[in-house]
């Protein structure tokens, strides 16, 4: 039923700005004019102060890495990749030279730096 009324549907932009005291509410009317609402954050919130999550890993805990071992005597590197923990990977390096009695000198250095 249409009682003569017509409803008229306007769209307005929204901004998202942080609350200070005073400028807020000058920033607000000078935005009501071009049909743009404000919506006031929080920004020094103590969740955003305050960093959760996890302690940083070091070098040797880190997991999904790409490696590089250099020779101390030559040009020589090993370019590695692993998923597992990387010192365990470096240990599994050492542990294999020090069981193979055919690798050479330059070899054995790569690893046991």
């Amino acid at each position: 039923m249409n009682n003569g009324k017509v409803n008229v549907q306007v769209n307005r932009n929204r901004i998202t700005l942080p609350y200070i005291t005073n400028l807020s509410d000058i920033i607000v009317r000078t935005l009501e004019r071009y049909k743009v609402d404000c919506i006031y954050t929080i920004f020094n919130r103590l969740d955003c102060i305050i960093k959760r999550g996890k302690d940083k890993l070091g070098d040797g805990n880190q997991t999904g890495v790409v490696y590089k071992i250099e020779c101390s005597d030559c040009d020589a590197c090993y370019i590695g990749q692993t998923k597992r923990c990387l010192e365990t990977r470096i240990k599994e390096h050492r542990s294999n030279i020090n069981r193979s009695e055919n690798n050479t000198r330059s070899v054995n250095n790569i690893v046991t730096r």
